[in-house]
């Protein structure tokens, strides 16, 4: 039910576009963290693809896609961590520094050599600042805590997934 309500927000809040409203594309480094039934597996390093519809200087949609490589440490292998991200971004004050709060659903996938991949989906929420450059080009610099819920062929998952993330943004 909660999916639901937020995807009607989203698209009720893309119906009333003003005619300042504008796209943004961006990409940088991911520093992904796990905890509760995937605590075995250490911090990665990845890359994300982040975009944004501006709809006003209150309110983005946003959406992002990354990737992350990690060692799980109880059966020394390598796992790879792929996420994307849907949600929107409320921005606070006005300038060249610009704080928000950011929040949405995920899908998540981890693929392990030799366990059995996982998938699930969940909610996120994180704060981040964006940093104003010039007129069309930003900085964004972002914290996230996304708790999923995944599953394999035999068990269950309870995952939260943190994501420390700077992204060089454009505007359009």
């Amino acid at each position: 039910m909660k999916k639901i309500l937020f995807v009607v927000g989203c698209l009720v809040a893309l119906i009333s576009t003003p005619a300042t409203a504008s796209w943004q594309i961006g990409g940088g480094p991911v520093f992904v963290t796990f905890d509760d039934d995937l605590s075995d597996v250490d911090t990665g390093v990845g890359v994300l693809f982040s975009g944004a519809f501006q709809q006003s200087d209150l309110f983005a949609f946003d959406f992002t896609v990354g990737g992350s490589i990690h060692d799980e440490d109880r059966a020394n292998e390598q796992a790879f961590y792929s996420f994307i991200l849907v949600g929107g971004k409320l921005t606070f004050g006005e300038g060249n520094t610009r704080p928000y709060v950011a929040v949405g659903i995920s899908l998540n996938f981890i693929e392990f050599d030799e366990f059995q991949d996982i998938d699930g989906e969940g909610l996120y929420y994180g704060l981040g600042a964006e940093f104003l450059i010039k007129d069309k080009h930003s900085v964004n610099l972002s914290y996230r805590v996304n708790d999923w819920d995944g599953e394999d062929e035999e068990f269950d998952y309870d995952v939260d997934t943190g994501y420390l993330f700077a992204a060089y943004n454009f505007r359009f």
